[in-house]
């Protein structure tokens, strides 16, 4: 049992690591840089010998990359392959090992495991993500970004929102609240806004809140990132919280 508990917190702990570093499309903020990677399980999955090649894992064992193949050896990022709609592969360098080419989806927040192990910022311009007009009825600026993260911002005149979603197969309705756990442990609550649900693919029931932010709330937001949230009982955790802060910067800039 207690090797169980050990197991779970190192997932749990190579998640929270990894997650405020994923970078979205803005992967090209990597290039040059030192960077580990952190497991996530028994296996590293997404390492490679060659590029495009599924099957062919670096260091292969029964399909995979086995993790003590790479633990604690320090790549450089020195180009990217293969890119499509979805993904491509990072080219990492390490001298011990050479070349390896690392599977990255550009969707899939939680898959991403990639740690710089120096100091690290988007470098790209991530306010290319946020869409900006003005409103001809009312003549106040609007503001909307990227839906590819979990957490969600925009912005009408002065007023700016956040939207919180996650799913669950069980089914509760009529709840009310939500609460942001921010990287600096500050907490942002609001308790008598509703929480919609309605019915996605494969039997989940999804939640979402939509939250007016108060001068507070804003502040806190500027000083730290979101880590994660809770809608009623439903957790969800934030595998995007250095860029979406960016993003928050983008929304409130005029």
């Amino acid at each position: 049992m207690k090797k169980l508990l050990s197991l779970l917190f190192l997932l749990l702990l190579s998640n929270a690591v990894t997650a405020q570093y994923f970078p979205g499309k803005h992967y090209r903020s990597f290039l040059g840089k030192k960077v580990k990677i952190v497991t996530k399980g028994l296996y590293y999955y997404d390492v490679h010998k060659k590029p495009n090649s599924r099957s062919k894992h670096y260091a292969e064992v029964d399909g995979h990359t086995p993790k003590e193949a790479l633990e604690n050896k320090v790549f450089m990022v020195i180009g990217f392959e293969g890119e499509t709609t979805f993904g491509l592969f990072f080219v990492l360098s390490n001298a011990e090992i050479g070349k390896v080419y690392y599977e990255y989806s550009l969707y899939s927040e939680i898959l991403f495991d990639l740690v710089p192990v120096e100091d690290f910022d988007f470098k790209d311009d991530v306010c290319s993500e946020v869409n900006s007009w003005i409103d001809k009825f009312t003549g106040e600026i609007r503001k909307t970004m990227s839906t590819n993260y979990n957490v969600y911002f925009s912005r009408n005149g002065n007023d700016i929102y956040t939207i919180l979603k996650t799913k669950s197969k069980t089914l509760v309705v009529g709840k009310k609240g939500a609460t942001m756990l921010l990287e600096d442990g500050s907490k942002i609550k609001d308790t008598e806004t509703e929480i919609d649900v309605k019915t996605v693919d494969d039997g989940y029931y999804e939640y979402s809140v939509v939250i007016r932010l108060t001068p507070e709330d804003i502040e806190k937001l500027k000083k730290s990132y979101v880590t994660d949230y809770r809608l009623y009982i439903f957790d969800e955790s934030v595998n995007s919280g250095k860029i979406c802060k960016k993003l928050f910067e983008c929304i409130l800039s005029n």
